[in-house]
């Protein structure tokens, strides 16, 4: 319930530790439980001192199951002269509690002493070996078989709470007034001293320790010099602790906050964790400590958030970079004057703020390209290398890139300018354009690669025929979408020469071989046919002319 509703629980021990009895039963004859196991100068019984008109209550329980007990022993006070002053003698018959109490007011008119007796009515009480268990309410007891330790029991026995002893805030270990507050280690002896045995499990208590003997606004007026003593005085310190660091550490949760009290709780009596003091004395300061505050400060960037570690221990990693428009993270450090930078893992010794510190962005924010052409891939920041693809009637580009910080140096094929035009370029060729930034030390390289495409022409330019120098004439005018001729020779003329000339970039076959011209000879009445392949530089399938040359 605690844990589920995000709840610190302080409580006090108690202050029964000079009320208590616990021992396993022996029979001291008769059934009578020797509580002082063979000590005759404790001898058998627990005794106390009523005064008069006071009442006191006296509780008697033992280790059998609540509903199941079958051992029947019962609670006997006695006064000082050995009758019986009052008793109680339930049955236990196996169905039956644990459990035996005396409420009784000393009418007399003066102190008297009374002795508490058990005895085992039936045999399963002699023999069964149980462990006896004696609070006293209400009167003080004499120390002949007090049993301090285990005292603790009810909701302090819970292990989710926090369970608090207290110590004389005014007295040293030896008793005397105390001149060094590291010195106010006693424990009060009624404080209730643990541990909590219960039927199949041992627990841990107390869990520390806080100051009583104070004086409180409200509570005085009792005690001496007023002061407010006991576990209930104490437990109010340390929830006063808890909920301050539970105010320091919000995301603590409750069982967390009561490692930070313990871990770091002054150690008093025996070293390390005990059954009087608990972790010891709970140190508000250092438990304060113990955990700090690292705050980032983005100095105008994005939120970074706030991180709580154990102090001493290291922050190993760095928390994700604060962005800020325009700039770019240069680091951690200690001041706002960043004269020293923080380097992780960082070892956490305090609470402390760490600085952002921001730097001109050496980056782009943009390449523009003109007449519509685009990056490839799409601009990114931290993209370094583009290309940008003309068709092939564009001939030059103009790169327009743009600076992410206004305050930083760029640099386009080396000349300090905001935009760059190529020179023109011939299809299938490229152009590279190279663009530094550069800003507070930090230089960034972008290239932008620019390729014409190649050309789809396959026309012919032109298409002639010769003889020697002297032109002849086709059956029409040659026209770059007419793929068909006739070229008739005299009988004069044994050979003639056709020359192709095909668009830029293109390539000319005649018959089959790579030339821009070739002879036919002919015999009378023959006949040869020209054939011409013009293939684009983009490639592809060829445009076919034919020239069929006839000789008379």
């Amino acid at each position: 319930v605690l844990a589920a509703n995000d709840v610190i629980y302080c409580t006090s021990a108690g202050n029964q530790a000079w009320d208590h009895y616990q021992g396993k039963y022996v029979n001291g004859g008769y059934g009578v439980a020797d509580l002082g196991h063979g000590n005759k100068k404790n001898g058998k019984y627990m005794w106390v001192n009523i005064p008069y008109g006071q009442s006191v209550s006296i509780i008697l329980q033992w280790n059998d199951r609540f509903g199941y007990s079958g051992n029947d022993y019962d609670l006997y006070l006695y006064d000082e002269y050995g009758d019986i002053a009052d008793y109680s003698i339930d049955f236990q018959t196996g169905d039956d509690n644990p459990i035996e109490g005396i409420w009784y007011t000393n009418y007399s008119y003066y102190f008297e002493d009374f002795m508490i007796g058990v005895v085992g009515e039936n045999n399963s009480a002699r023999t069964s070996n149980k462990t006896l268990e004696i609070y006293v309410y209400g009167c003080p007891t004499y120390a002949n078989n007090r049993v301090t330790s285990d005292s603790i029991y009810g909701h302090a026995a819970v292990p989710g709470v926090i369970t608090c002893g207290a110590i004389d805030a005014n007295k040293s270990d030896n008793g005397s007034k105390a001149t060094d507050y590291r010195k106010y280690n006693y424990a009060e002896p009624f404080s209730s001293r643990g541990p909590v045995t219960m039927i199949g499990t041992t627990r841990k208590k107390p869990d520390v320790c806080g100051s009583d003997g104070v004086s409180i606004t409200g509570a005085g007026g009792f005690g001496e010099e007023g002061r407010f003593y006991g576990t209930s005085a104490a437990s109010p310190h340390i929830a006063a602790i808890a909920a301050l660091l539970k105010q320091r550490f919000p995301s603590k949760t409750p069982s967390q906050i009561k490692q930070i009290i313990q871990s770091n709780a002054t150690d008093c009596g025996s070293r390390g964790y005990d059954y009087s003091y608990g972790s010891g004395r709970a140190n508000a300061l250092y438990s304060a400590k113990s955990y700090s505050y690292i705050e980032f400060d983005s100095n105008g960037g994005s939120a970074v958030s706030t991180q709580i570690a154990a102090t001493g221990s290291k922050i190993k990693k760095a928390p994700p970079n604060p962005v800020k428009d325009t700039f770019v993270f240069g680091g951690w450090y200690t001041s706002p004057a960043f004269a020293k930078k923080i380097r992780f893992p960082y070892k956490v010794t305090s609470d402390a703020t760490l600085y952002a510190k921001w730097l001109k962005s050496p980056y782009l924010s943009d390449i523009g390209v003109s007449d519509g052409f685009a990056l490839s891939p799409a601009f990114k920041k931290t993209t370094y290398k583009y290309a940008v693809k003309l068709d092939e009637f564009t001939d030059r580009a103009t790169i327009t890139p743009v600076k992410e910080n206004a305050g930083s140096e760029m640099t386009i094929n080396g000349q300090a300018a905001d935009s760059y035009t190529t020179p023109a370029i011939n299809n299938g060729g490229t152009r590279v354009v190279t663009i530094k930034v550069k800003a507070d030390g930090m230089t960034k390289v972008y290239t932008v690669k620019v390729t014409r495409a190649k050309s789809t022409n396959k026309d012919l330019a032109s298409l002639t025929a010769t003889y020697g120098s002297a032109p002849l004439s086709f059956d029409v005018p040659f026209d770059k979408d007419t793929l068909s001729y006739n070229l008739a020779l005299d009988a004069a003329t044994p050979y003639a020469t056709i020359k192709a000339a095909g668009a830029p970039y293109s390539r000319v076959y005649i018959n089959g071989s790579l030339t821009k011209s070739r002879t036919f000879k002919l015999g009378h009445g023959r006949t040869a046919t020209a054939t011409i392949k013009v293939y684009a530089q983009a490639g592809g399938t060829p445009k076919v002319y034919t020239v069929r040359i006839t000789r008379a």
